[in-house]
């Protein structure tokens, strides 16, 4: 199954895919570096589930893209968030169980593909690459990349 079609297979989100990462908000575009011919598609999850889960601390992004060294579609779940303070991260963190959950209910077609959880800052970090917070979110499958991603 494709990521379009997961997409379109999920009641909740049917009607949100775009091609690219056209369903990305311009400031958060500027975040990512991608081959464009390698992208399949973007959903942004908080705009769309804002109306049905308004106090569900939501995630941000999904994007389809082909991987150039697996070959294979994946999906790229991007949460842009401030990291400054373990704040920060604490909310990151109850963004990603919230996506987890998704994942396993109502997104459980999307939660079958390949993916990559992954932060990027939207602003200065407070914490450096070893710090004891980022460890443990890396240790539940997110990866924090800094201020830029690049989708390879």
């Amino acid at each position: 199954m494709t990521f379009r079609q997961a997409v379109q297979n999920t009641q909740s989100i049917a009607h949100a895919y775009r091609p690219g990462l056209q369903a990305l908000r311009a400031a958060d575009k500027n975040r990512i570096t991608a081959n464009p011919r390698l992208l399949t598609g973007s959903v942004d999850l908080d705009s769309t589930l804002r109306a049905t889960e308004p106090s569900s601390p939501r995630w941000d992004y999904a994007i389809g893209w082909n991987s150039a060294s697996t070959k294979v579609e994946q999906i790229c779940w991007l949460e842009i968030h401030p990291t400054r303070t373990t704040t920060h991260l604490n909310e990151v963190e109850q963004k990603f169980d919230w996506l987890i959950n998704w994942l396993s209910g109502m997104g459980q077609e999307l939660g079958k593909m390949e993916r990559k959880f992954i932060c990027v800052s939207s602003g200065k970090t407070g914490f450096t690459s070893t710090a004891p917070q980022l460890r443990r979110l890396a240790s539940r499958g997110l990866q924090f990349v800094g201020g830029h991603i690049r989708l390879r």
